[in-house]
């Protein structure tokens, strides 16, 4: 299901902070279970993936007491409930970049306001970045043939977790 957060009539500040708690809470349920999962050598992959959610859903959240703080609009958000490339872009380019700082209790990357930034923009200029990470994502969930008419397996070969 996409959402679309223009809409701001539609979703107050309380709104953002029960979705921010929300969103954290699936985050420790999907650690757990990945949790379970490593504990089966068969599932170490299955359990990377799970890692690699949680975390989205960690995103998530951060971005939420972003709006539910009043430092971001709901609609800057709208792309991190409707693409999970789209808030690992942000994520990284964002809080990841030495250009991301804090004054006067303002967030500002690249001496642009948070809440000024075109997280559109900013995801289309980043697209490799989250291809090459939906990759190593879905490598650790899907079945895919090779070349060499092999199939790779994640229950099989471990996904290199690190890159």
């Amino acid at each position: 299901m996409k959402f679309d957060l223009n809409d701001t009539k539609s979703f107050d500040a309380d709104y953002f902070l029960k979705l921010a708690i929300t969103c954290r809470h699936n985050a420790i349920v999907l650690r757990d279970s990945a949790n379970r999962a490593f504990e089966n050598n068969h599932s170490k992959n299955h359990a990377i993936f799970l890692l690699h959610t949680a975390f989205e859903e960690l995103q998530k959240a951060i971005f939420c007491l972003f709006v539910h703080r009043g430092f971001m609009s709901a609609s800057q958000i709208t792309p991190i409930f409707s693409r999970h490339e789209a808030k690992i872009i942000l994520f990284e380019k964002i809080f990841n970049s030495p250009n991301f700082y804090i004054k006067k209790g303002k967030f500002y990357l690249d001496n642009t306001l948070l809440a000024d930034l075109d997280f559109q923009e900013l995801i289309e200029n980043n697209r490799d970045f989250g291809r090459d990470y939906m990759e190593k994502r879905n490598d650790c969930l899907y079945v895919r043939p090779d070349k060499d008419g092999n199939c790779y397996t994640p229950s099989r070969t471990l996904v290199d977790a690190d890159t």
